[in-house]
Order: structure tokens, then C-alpha cells, then sequence
């Protein structure tokens, strides 16, 4: 998803990463080499969850129940380790036997380390999910090496004290928000991406399901006129340049502005802010539906785990069972068709907007080449909007960039 820091991550890494090998183990062996099964000769599985604490207790109950019915004792804690401090305890072993909720965009590094252990291809019944890009979000160069768990887009928020209704087109939109005001992180590649990638566009070219990192299609015809669309909603005075998310969100909490992109992170403190506001899909732009970039949160196995088979069935377990409890708790978008079509979820407020456009969205490419893109994407934007670039000089400098940071990985 959103960068993050990586000096941040480095600091972090390694008093992470004693911490995990000093207290979570992997199921079968401790530190020492000796067994690790519980008192009562269950066997044990240790789970770190990347969903937030309150989540975390709330699943205690669904991972009690699989456990009672497998004679098997489940370790859930929450683990918030950066990607380096989550490498490293993987690579050292001392890891856990599933990592549930963890951002899909992170697994293709880790695949390429040779971290993750492959998914079963009798474990999961794809036809019981709502779309296909679903798994290809888990799956790199033809491996399957996780199960995705729940989803997350960005949509619009209105405020329905100054509009009725939200306009069909992005057109329509820029002639009502110069009345009532529209702002969003224009120089955030997460939240622009969908501007971007609209038509015949694209990151990296997908041939049958693997990624081609030699093919960008960021400087095609409908990628620059995104660029363009970004541009005039500058020119236009929608909002200036170096706008930031906190800015888009105040102003909108602050019932300054009517329109604002975002996703379901800010629902409750919008509501807290007593907005009358709701959620819709981003309108068209060029007569093309946005493909926004998404996020899967996913759980997969490590392939340090010594308990493979019993991980991979509590997997599948909890993709059958948490999603009510991961939207009432952390408002995480469900992915099985069944939850989507439940009472609990379609009575919901706020959530069939960010549904409709999840289903518009691509997932974030997966593969490590991905790290290389935000960088060159935020910086070319930015200088579009200050008018230091042009569209068409952007998009190629975006390629070029991003196929030079590619090859200094390799």
C-alpha cells in the first residue's frame, strides 16, 4: 500500500527481530532445537496477525472454536514488524507457522527470498470469491503462496449536506466542485493511480498472470491523460499542488469541501466529526471506469513452519469464518461472495461504495519490482502539477526511472 519509511523499517528491524526470536517461536521447535508442543501434547500453531489489536481479540473466539475441533492449541498475538523485521524472523526460523492479515503488495519480495511456503491447489474453492484479481494478488510467477483474507479500496465521500447526489463523470464533477469544493492527495500514487491507470494502461504488463517489470505502460495515451485530468483540477483551483491527505481530510470533516477520496480508515473519525456523508465509486473519466490500485489483506505460510498442513487448514478456516468479525471490528471489506450478499453486511452504512470500486480496482502489483514505482510516480506527478513537466515528459520519465531502479536490483 502507502510507503512506507525504510529508515523507520531499519531502525526498527532489529529490536524487532529479538523480540520475535526470543518469545515466538515456530510451532514444533524452541530456540534450543527442542520440541514445542503444549503441555497436553496438542500440537501448537503460532499465528502473528497484522490486523490491529482489537481485531485480534476479536478472532480469539473463531480460532478457539478451530482449534477445539482440530485438538490443536492456535498462539494468536498481534505483530506489527515492519517488512525488514518480518523478513529477518522469517529467514531465522524462529517465525510463525501463519501470518494473517498482512498487506498482499509485500509477498512478492518475500517469494522472492524463498520465505513462503506454496498453497495447497485443493485448498480453496476460488469460485466462492467475488473476482479472479482476487488471486492474483496472492499468487507470483504461477505460484499461489497465500489466501486473500479481506479487502481495502479507496471511493468518494460526499457530503450530503451539500450534494444530493454524486455526478456520473469526473467532467461533471470538476464544474460542481468549484462551487463545493473537491480535494484529495493528488501526489500520493496510491490515491492518483486510478487517473493513471484508465484505459489501455498500466504498471507492468500482465501476460497470463506474470508480470512483465520490462514492459510499463505509464507513458500510454490514457496514462498521460491522466496526468492531464491531475493537472487541470490544479489549474482549475480545485486544490493546490502540494495538497496532503490531513489538508483533503480536514477540510472535508470540516464540511468545507463536498467531495474527497479516501478510504474506509477515515469513515469513523468522519463520523465522528458529525459529517452527513456517504460513500459512492469514483464517476468515470474519459468515459472509463477508474481501475484504482487495492489492497488484499492476505495470510500465508512460511516455509520455515514445521506444521505446513495444519497452517494451511486454520487459513482456510478463518477465510470461511472472520469476515463478519473483521468488519465489524476493523471495518476490513469481506472478499467471499457469501459476505458481500449476508444481512450484516448489506445493512451496513458506508460500505457498498468502496465494494462497487474494489471491484472496479487492481490489486497493487505484488512483485518486488513494485517498491521501485511510488517513488518516481509522486515525484514526476508533483512536477506536472507545478508545471516543471509535462504530461507526456512525466510519463516517459516514470518509465525510464522505474526500469533504472529495477535494474540496479537485480
Amino acid at each position: 500500500m502507502v510507503k512506507r519509511s525504510k529508515l523507520l523499517s531499519v531502525l526498527l528491524s532489529g529490536a524487532m527481530l529479538t523480540s520475535v526470536l526470543v518469545g515466538c517461536g515456530s510451532s514444533n521447535e524452541t530456540s534450543d532445537g527442542s520440541d514445542n508442543s503444549s503441555s497436553d501434547g496438542k500440537d501448537t500453531l503460532v499465528v502473528w496477525s497484522h490486523f490491529q489489536q482489537n481485531e485480534v481479540d476479536a478472532l480469539q473466539d473463531v480460532v478457539k472454536q478451530w482449534g477445539e475441533e482440530n485438538n490443536v492449541k492456535v498462539d494468536l498475538k498481534y505483530d506489527g514488524s515492519e517488512f525488514d523485521a518480518m523478513s529477518q524472523a522469517l529467514q531465522s526460523g524462529k517465525g510463525p507457522d501463519v501470518v494473517l492479515g498482512y498487506p498482499h503488495d509485500n509477498l512478492g519480495k518475500l517469494y522472492k527470498a524463498g520465505l513462503l511456503a506454496t498453497c495447497p491447489d485443493d485448498l480453496i474453492d476460488e469460485s466462492l470469491y467475488s473476482s479472479e484479481n482476487l488471486f492474483d494478488s496472492v499468487t507470483v510467477n504461477g505460484d499461489r503462496i497465500g489466501v486473500p483474507v479481506c479487502q481495502e479500496s479507496i471511493a468518494l465521500y460526499y457530503n450530503k449536506d451539500l450534494v444530493s447526489s454524486v455526478p456520473e463523470t469526473f467532467e461533471e464533477l470538476i464544474k460542481i466542485g468549484k462551487e463545493k469544493g473537491f480535494e484529495f492527495d493528488l501526489t500520493n500514487f496510491y490515491y492518483a493511480a486510478g487517473f493513471l491507470l484508465n484505459g489501455d494502461s498500466y504498471i507492468f504488463k500482465n501476460n497470463n498472470g506474470t508480470l512483465d517489470v520490462n514492459d510499463i505502460g505509464l507513458d500510454s495515451s490514457d496514462a498521460i491523460k491522466g496526468l492531464e485530468f491531475l493537472k487541470e483540477l490544479v489549474d482549475e483551483g480545485l486544490m493546490a499542488s502540494d495538497i496532503t491527505d490531513d489538508i483533503a481530510k480536514s477540510d472535508f470533516q470540516a464540511g468545507k469541501t463536498a467531495f474527497y477520496i479516501s478510504g474506509p480508515w477515515n469513515v469513523d473519525s468522519t463520523k465522528d466529526a458529525n459529517v452527513n456523508f456517504d460513500i459512492a465509486e469514483l464517476p468515470t473519466l474519459n468515459g472509463n471506469k477508474l481501475s484504482n490500485l487495492t489492497t488484499i489483506q492476505s495470510a500465508f505460510v512460511p516455509s520455515k513452519s514445521k506444521n505446513q498442513d495444519l497452517a494451511w487448514e486454520l487459513i482456510k478456516y478463518l477465510s470461511e469464518n472472520a469476515s463478519q468479525v473483521l468488519f465489524e471490528e476493523g471495518s476490513r471489506l469481506p472478499v467471499l461472495t457469501s459476505a458481500m450478499e449476508s444481512d450484516w453486511f448489506k445493512s451496513a452504512d458506508y460500505v457498498q461504495g468502496f465494494l462497487d470500486q474494489a471491484e472496479n480496482g487492481t490489486p497493487t502489483p505484488n512483485i518486488a519490482e513494485m517498491s521501485t514505482v511510488w517513488n518516481p510516480c509522486a515525484n514526476n506527478i508533483k512536477s506536472v502539477l507545478n508545471g516543471e513537466l509535462t504530461a507526456e515528459e512525466a510519463g516517459k520519465n516514470m518509465v525510464t526511472q522505474i526500469k533504472s531502479a529495477i535494474a540496479e536490483m537485480e
